[in-house]
């Protein structure tokens, strides 16, 4: 882990979210339902790309002052493109605990850049932000992100029974725990393999 780049991977990069070109894409991202939820703006719709760079300015804007959240976005490593969002939200530092949103645009992105973007944003989360644990709340039909967060460790907790409405039909909320113990422990098992 010393001298690995927080930011920097060998196929995608954490960056800063450029509310004026992001929003864009992000625009077309909140036709994806599970995008929407994560954005968590009300009744699902489409959102115009000047709302959008409205509510990024926003939120990049709290974030700086109140310091209790941090977005990124996921780029290509070689091309820059922008392809996936991420960020610890809910942070409450006194119990070294957050909740963390991650999302990837589309199915080849999930496959060649999923896992090594999500372990990047773990490593952020538990070795910049000193977080003990990290939460992850997820609606039980997302199933590639449900496969990604158990292959890293993450352990099921809790199962609400028709807590989340999607696509016409109630489906149960999963919250899903991960801590830095057990984080640092599959680490170490990578290493030694």
């Amino acid at each position: 882990m010393i001298g690995k780049s927080l930011y920097i991977g060998e196929l995608v990069d954490l960056s800063a979210i450029d509310p004026e070109k992001d929003a864009v894409t992000f625009s077309k991202w909140s036709v994806d339902p599970a995008f929407f939820r994560m954005m968590d703006e009300g009744f699902f719709r489409q959102l115009p790309v000047h709302e959008l760079k409205k509510k990024l300015e926003e939120k990049m804007k709290k974030a700086d002052e109140k310091h209790d959240n941090y977005y990124f976005a996921l780029r290509k490593h070689d091309s820059n493109d922008l392809v996936g969002y991420a960020a610890f939200i809910w942070l409450r530092p006194s119990h070294q605990v957050g909740a963390l949103l991650f999302y990837i645009a589309d199915a080849e992105n999930w496959q060649t850049l999923g896992q090594e973007a999500y372990q990047m944003i773990l490593r952020y989360g538990f070795m910049e932000l000193s977080l003990n644990r990290i939460e992850m709340f997820l609606p039980a039909n997302q199933e590639i992100l449900i496969a990604l967060v158990e292959k890293n460790g993450f352990l099921r907790e809790i199962q609400m029974r028709e807590a989340s409405f999607h696509e016409g039909k109630f489906v149960d909320r999963l919250v899903y725990g991960l801590l830095k113990s057990d984080y640092k422990k599959s680490l170490a098992e990578v290493i030694h393999a």
